[in-house]
């Protein structure tokens, strides 16, 4: 940044006569949502100090013009309706500034407000809920998916809470599978012998265990929590979750 200050401050006049510049630094070290290429002040407003309000955008326009600044770029809508399906549709910027009188709106994209909310609320609470509704998918679908939904840098910083998930079904596609193994002795034996037997083999996961031998639905996000729940007791997650 202090590169480009230093070309930045030449340009600037000497005398601004009661106004203070407002600019957006850009740079790809500083990505919240969208990329930037190359790194570079944008002039997005000018106060006027005796009532600071900001200036009107054509004079705004003329002094970055006259200045050699780039500028916030301006649009227009025919309508409210306009707007809604540009924001409901633009999945280029982050959204606009909608000035009238002293006042500012700031009003998001949709796409802008999705990638947002991902980036800075994402863990295993609200990742769930999104697995268990996709019928508990082989990871690299879900992986794909997340990508595809939001973007790839969404995607890795999900990986670590989708690992996690994927312990949860690995430790539940275990004891499903041992279930299997056993079933017929089970169905051989009186319910007390069964339950006794259940208990000594998965100790604290029999719960899970006769579950599955009841052919019951296992794959719900209740179960799913407990199950992550008792593995992060016990600090039991796969060497990929320390990574």
């Amino acid at each position: 940044m202090d590169e480009f200050l230093t070309k930045l401050i030449p340009i600037l006049p000497t005398q601004t006569h009661g106004i203070t510049f407002i600019f957006e630094w850009l740079s790809p070290t500083n990505q919240i949502i969208i990329e930037h290429e190359e790194p570079q002040f944008i002039l997005i407003g000018i106060i006027n100090h005796p009532d600071y309000t900001l200036l009107p955008q054509d004079t705004l326009e003329r002094i970055g013009t006259d200045l050699g600044l780039p500028i916030a770029k301006t649009y227009e809508f025919e309508d409210l309706k306009a707007v809604l399906n540009e924001t409901e549709t633009n999945t280029t910027i982050e959204g606009y500034c909608f000035y009238y009188g002293p006042n500012i709106v700031k009003w998001k994209t949709d796409w802008y407000n999705k990638l947002h909310n991902f980036k800075f609320h994402v863990n295993f609470n609200s990742l769930l809920p999104i697995f268990v509704d996709m019928d508990c998918p082989p990871r690299e679908v879900f992986i794909r998916f997340l990508e595809l939904e939001y973007d790839f840098e969404c995607m890795q910083l999900a990986i670590p809470i989708v690992d996690r998930i994927y312990d949860v079904i690995y430790k539940m596609h275990s004891v499903e599978a041992d279930i299997n193994v056993m079933r017929v002795g089970l169905d051989n034996i009186t319910g007390k012998d069964r339950a006794e037997l259940l208990k000594e083999t998965f100790g604290d996961d029999v719960g899970l265990a006769f579950g599955f031998y009841n052919a019951k639905t296992m794959y719900t996000e209740t179960n799913l929590r407990k199950i992550d729940k008792r593995i992060k007791a016990k600090d039991l997650y796969r060497e990929h979750i320390r990574m």
